[in-house]
């Protein structure tokens, strides 16, 4: 091993299963990782990203492990294969000299512990560890880092866990830092602040990092070199600036060309097959190779989803006192027939909220509301069936001692969609199919199948009882650009075909804007604005809404 070098995966190889059922998940992967660089990997879910670098800290069983080397060269100089690594120098390696940042921050955090506990348990070497943790959660641009700091981790929103696990990560400066998709949850601005944040720190303590991500353009603003993986191999591998000015193979061209954009609305979206299928892979597909949509959704005017002046209040108790934190602060919704609308702003502004009290997961505490002009409490079970949500975090809302195919069969039958458990296995399959998934997956288990996969399962388990309302919580943010397109294909076909009526809350305005009629903007529990996708595009009134567009100049492509 090279003497700048600080860890070198050579030909790595990983098998899950045995016998007729070993399935090969990464097939001779090699990176060299030196100290200081930032390293992107790239690819799609279930391409093995997240399993190599899991591999390094002894994640996967090893069991697991078909053949290859994992060399370290740590803080002293000296180089283990972590390998065949013993139990103490895994433990003097994980936390201290390599960390991670996880995926899913719900999952990675103690439901049990505090946020400022989790953060202080791994501050190994500080003894005022308080003021260790509030500088940590000021570092990475937590609000109010004092209430975080006594908050479990239910009590915060999403992009406000994943900073959370970032702080953990970055307490005792690693050598390697692993980013496991750590800006996937959050919106632009924070995204923004966090990958600066790391950058720094990467630069500034000549820390590596690897930072897996399924967003090309963001990895390219910053990463100094990449690696392209495909069904757990490597397809490319190189300096930063030639693979992306100068891709060489078609599958990293390929996902380079399958984003989302304004200009695009009307337009099926080019996925990666279709694109892999073609001869010419030089340019971008001519106008006239692009398809549209058999028939433009008719939006009713009668409204099917409302609410005036909706009001909600999470308390915290301090001392002997209950303190009152408004995250949404009379909201006035109204959702027409057959639209699509879009929420968007940043972590914390009370999306997330809205949408649960949409669903009957949280009572308003002011307010009403109504559904097809009745209050949705006294609609009953029919209410259930017909307004269903597919959530921002895949893992903790599946249960994890149900395989998929049950995930799947239950709600039909609580809900009597079909006469028979024969018909509800048929027709899980084919909801499996049409998100995405190989309907072999019917047996697996969730922590079987990866985050991206996770994800299109819960679309299928919302689409399982014939919807009329599907509020989708960041439901593509932890999918690859390539299952991406698939699903908002999927989302505008059937929307298309059933009349369905979409709530689609996200940060990505890209996506957004592509497959809303109308955008609601939120900020700090109110309406920022709300107004047609091309009005908030072309035109925005709120200096906020501003503010969120020039966060996506260069990354918002295209005008009508």
């Amino acid at each position: 091993m090279r003497e700048e070098s600080l860890l070198s995966i050579q030909n790595l190889s990983i098998c899950f299963g045995v016998g007729v059922n070993k399935v090969q998940v990464v097939d001779d992967f090699t990176l060299n990782i030196k100290k200081g660089k930032i390293y992107g990997l790239v690819g799609e879910s279930g391409s093995g990203k997240s399993v190599s670098m899991l591999s390094i800290c002894g994640l996967v069983p090893k069991i697991y492990y078909d053949s290859g080397k994992i060399l370290f060269q740590d803080e002293t100089g000296k180089t283990t294969d972590l390998i065949n690594a013993n139990r103490e120098t895994m433990m003097n390696v994980r936390g201290r000299q390599i960390a991670y940042v996880f995926q899913e921050p719900m999952t990675g955090l103690n439901p049990l512990m505090t946020c400022g506990k989790q953060v202080a348990e791994a501050c190994f070497e500080v003894r005022d560890t308080r003021t260790e943790v509030l500088r940590l959660f000021n570092e990475v641009k937590l609000p109010d880092p004092e209430r975080i700091y006594n908050s479990y981790p239910h009590q915060i929103s999403g992009g406000q866990r994943q900073r959370v696990m970032i702080a953990m990560a970055i307490a005792n400066k690693p050598q390697l830092l692993i980013a496991d998709e750590p800006t996937t949850a959050l919106d632009a601005s924070v995204q923004k602040t966090i990958v600066d944040l790391l950058v720094n720190l990467s630069k500034n303590l000549n820390m590596a990092m690897v930072f897996i991500s399924h967003d090309l353009m963001l990895v390219k603003s910053f990463a100094d070199e990449v690696t392209v993986m495909y069904k757990g191999k490597v397809m490319e591998q190189g300096e930063a600036g030639h693979v992306f000015n100068n891709p060489q193979h078609p599958y990293t061209k390929a996902l380079l060309r399958i984003h989302p954009s304004y200009h695009q609305k009307g337009e099926y979206l080019a996925t990666l097959d279709h694109l892999l299928n073609r001869e010419d892979m030089s340019s971008l597909p001519q106008k006239s190779d692009v398809e549209y949509w058999p028939k433009e959704l008719t939006i009713a005017e009668n409204t099917i989803l409302s609410g005036e002046k909706l009001l909600k209040k999470f308390g915290r108790k301090t001392g002997f006192k209950t303190i009152s934190n408004v995250v949404l602060k009379e909201i006035d919704l109204e959702v027409f027939e057959g639209e699509t609308l879009g929420i968007v702003g940043e972590s914390g502004c009370g999306k997330s909220t809205l949408a649960k009290i949409l669903v009957r997961l949280h009572s308003p505490d002011g307010g009403t509301l109504t559904y097809k002009g009745k209050s949705i409490f006294d609609i009953g079970k029919r209410y259930s069936r017909e307004v269903q949500m597919v959530f921002q975090d895949p893992y903790s809302s599946l249960n994890p001692r149900k395989r998929v195919g049950e995930a799947l069969t239950e709600p039909m039958k609580v809900h009597n969609i079909l006469p028979s458990s024969k018909a509800r296995v048929e027709k899980a399959k084919e909801l499996l199919e049409s998100v995405g998934l190989d309907p072999a997956l019917f047996e697996r288990y969730p922590h079987e199948l990866s985050g991206g996969q996770r994800q299109r399962l819960c679309i299928a388990r919302a689409l399982s009882v014939n919807p009329r309302v599907i509020i989708c919580d960041e439901s593509v943010s932890a999918l690859d650009v390539s299952v991406q397109a698939q699903i908002l294909n999927l989302l505008k076909k059937l929307q298309v075909e059933k009349n369905l009526t979409y709530i689609f809350i996200s940060h990505d305005l890209n996506v957004v804007a592509y497959l809303s009629d109308r955008i609601m903007v939120m900020s700090d529990g109110s309406i920022s604005e709300i107004a047609t996708t091309k009005e908030i595009i072309e035109n925005p009134k709120s200096d906020y809404t501003r503010t969120l567009l020039g966060l996506m100049e260069g990354r918002l492509s295209g005008v009508i």
